[in-house]
């Protein structure tokens, strides 16, 4: 056993025994639960243009479910809530969250607002990683966000917060060996906001990831090496269709870091992560070992003199509220860069920028649009696609 995986366990029993006890020990009184039903459409127009072709320039038009979402939230007494969603876009079902969440835990050990999280859900990483798809500025998550968020994955969270800060850590499904030896898999996150007043934020964090297997960045596909999602299908399909990113062996693990930083001024807001990745490439080509770079910077405005919401419990940004009936108009310009290493990715970066209007109807509706330009470049050739997205989004 690696020093690495011995270390994984240290930490992970004692994290897995000591929330069981509490949980054993906590007290329950029984209640006919309350379920609040929800659901989200979010319907999207796509033109492509480009792709990573040289020889040939692919061109698409279409009109497709994004996500189709409905779930419920409840409680079954004082301390216990759950949740659950599933997604029916496209041509399967989708489990996305089903987890139960414990907020008690504070009588039972004295330190205020702790909460113990059981079941699929989002692993402590990241800021936009976080952020609920409706609320997110931007139609679609940063390519440098995608490359790296693990997904929703099953697993056990403890989390809090206080007045400026928050904190989490998790341990969550990997792979299981050949031995039936299951490979976990860990993340924690914690943020600081020095400043947060009514018309001014200032918001800092880290984030911390191990992956192992079928764990790592990406876990949709369950694979490192898989290209991330590039703000439009097509732009997305582009790249997994021009063997630009390679997918690398069932045996490969990655350390990611993440840092976060986030400033809100009146209506004025400006948004950025920066993603480290080391990859332990067992068993791929001659190759031990590789790294990865990835970044984003967002800044933002709203025309009619909203702020963003800001959720001081999650350390996450919340949905929009207007101001007026006329709604909340906003703009936004979304740079972002991504370089997957040598081996991932033969030597090609992708730069993509995002510009894009929304429109806030009211809470729970949104139109928005967007025109996406990303480009491949290894030093030799740069590919360009270009999509322009637009949206309708309905939270019900």
């Amino acid at each position: 056993m690696t020093n690495w995986k011995k270390a994984r366990c240290l930490l992970a029993l004692p994290m897995f025994l000591g929330s069981t006890l509490l949980l054993v020990a906590a007290p329950v009184t029984t209640r006919a639960a309350e379920i609040n039903l929800s659901g989200r459409l979010q319907l999207d127009f796509e033109a492509f243009s480009g792709g990573f072709n040289p020889s040939t320039e692919d061109t698409a038009v279409d009109i497709f479910e994004r996500s189709l979402r409905l779930g419920g939230t409840g409680e079954l007494d004082d301390n216990w809530n759950f949740a659950f969603e599933f997604d029916f876009a496209g041509n399967a079902v989708n489990l996305k969250d089903a987890y139960v969440k414990y907020s008690g835990l504070s009588e039972l050990t004295g330190i205020d607002n702790l909460s113990l999280t059981l079941g699929k859900s989002d692993p402590a990483f990241g800021l936009q990683a976080q952020i609920e798809g409706t609320d997110t500025v931007a139609l679609e998550r940063s390519p440098a966000v995608n490359a790296f968020k693990p997904g929703d994955l099953i697993g056990l969270t403890l989390s809090g917060y206080g007045n400026n800060f928050t904190y989490a850590g998790g341990i969550y499904e990997g792979s299981t060996n050949a031995d039936n030896t299951i490979n976990a898999t860990l993340a924690f996150r914690g943020t600081y906001t020095p400043i947060n007043e009514s018309a001014r934020l200032f918001h800092v964090g880290m984030s911390y990831a191990h992956y192992e297997s079928l764990g790592l960045p990406d876990a949709r596909q369950g694979q490192l090496g898989n290209a991330p999602y590039i703000g439009s299908s097509y732009l997305s399909a582009s790249i997994s269709n021009s063997s630009l990113v390679q997918t690398v062996s069932p045996q490969s693990s990655a350390d990611i870091l993440g840092i976060e930083l986030a400033m809100v001024t009146d209506s004025l807001y400006l948004q950025g992560e920066y993603f480290y990745g080391n990859y332990d490439l067992d068993g791929y080509s001659n190759h031990s070992r590789d790294e990865a770079h990835a970044l984003y910077v967002q800044v933002g405005m709203f025309l009619t003199g909203e702020m963003r919401s800001y959720d001081h419990q999650t350390g996450l940004f919340d949905s929009v509220s207007p101001n007026s009936e006329r709604g909340a108009l906003e703009a936004y310009l979304q740079y972002s860069y991504l370089d997957l290493g040598s081996d991932l990715a033969r030597d090609y970066t992708i730069d993509t920028i995002t510009s894009g209007l929304n429109w806030y109807a009211n809470k729970r509706t949104r139109i928005g649009a967007a025109f996406v330009i990303n480009v491949a470049d290894n030093s030799q050739t740069d590919y360009v696609g270009r999509a322009f997205k637009a949206r309708l989004q309905v939270v019900f």
